[in-house]
């Protein structure tokens, strides 16, 4: 009889060993649903926190795009011997409205407008003078900077004019050379860019015969929002009168995509 008891223990100790793996299994099913349930609770809940962050904070997560660009300024412009010239203020500028618009403090209270090809001085509101330049807003350096084209000035865009002809490095600098395409190249010259440390450091304008027209030079960059920002601009333009224009723009208080002052990103100008 002892075998069949011996038996009948043994079996009682298997089906016992087998409950308790069946109950193990049983839990580590249980346990694995709760923390399936646990994680779509918690992805609910992380869709519903990123709802209301996009509904109260919609441009956080879109930084990438740069609209918007205002800063405090300083221009001081000489001509050659002449008495240097200096001009304070604050510049806005939005891509998407594209006006350039400049509130001058100093030397005397005025908003210069840049718009298509209209330049506007008004001051009180009234217009004083309307000049005609060449197309500025997809030119400016302010667009190139919000669309983080500076180190090429959109001229890798199609239909700019231009092809990259040469890309050599020279010391610490990368430089690319542009050339017109054909059919511009009784009209425009060479454009040479310069990159340095990563970022935008000269832009050399030649004429269709090879002179230097214009050299300008972007330094002492700041970090805004994730945005390289040059705060000193330096331009070198040589007249045909053999005199040398040079203009020196600093800029202090940068903000980028700001969502106050409105009305100044977009001032009214001839009816528009």
């Amino acid at each position: 009889m002892w075998f069949i008891m011996y038996g009948y223990l043994v079996s009682i100790k298997v089906d016992l060993r087998i409950n308790k793996k069946i109950h193990l299994l049983y839990r580590w099913i249980f346990l694995i649903q709760q923390k399936e349930h646990l994680a779509k609770e918690m992805k609910k809940m992380f869709s519903l926190s990123l709802f209301l962050y996009l509904l109260l904070f919609p441009g956080s997560l879109s930084a990438q795009d740069y609209y918007r660009f205002t800063a405090d300024f300083v221009i001081k412009e000489k001509l050659d011997d002449e008495a240097s010239q200096l001009i304070t203020g604050k510049v806005y500028f939005d891509k998407y409205v594209k006006k350039l618009v400049y509130e001058v403090q100093f030397p005397e209270p005025s908003v210069i407008v840049m718009q298509d090809t209209l330049l506007y001085k008004l001051r009180d509101g009234v217009v004083e003078e309307i000049k005609s330049i060449p197309p500025l807003a997809e030119n400016s350096v302010f667009y190139q900077l919000l669309e983080r084209k500076t180190k090429n000035f959109g001229l890798n865009d199609p239909g700019s004019g231009y092809v990259l002809s040469n890309v050599e490095k020279v010391d610490d600098q990368v430089i690319s050379t542009y050339v017109p395409v054909e059919e511009l190249k009784t009209i425009f010259g060479t454009v040479l860019i310069s990159i340095k440390k990563g970022q935008l450091y000269g832009v050399v304008i030649k004429s269709k015969e090879g002179e230097i027209l214009s050299k300008q030079f972007f330094r002492k960059y700041v970090n805004v929002l994730g945005l390289e920002v040059p705060t000193e601009m330096i331009i070198f333009n040589f007249l045909p009168s053999g005199q040398t224009h040079k203009k020196i723009t600093t800029f202090k208080n940068v903000r980028i995509n700001e969502n106050e002052n409105d009305f100044m990103y977009n001032y009214p100008v001839g009816g528009k």
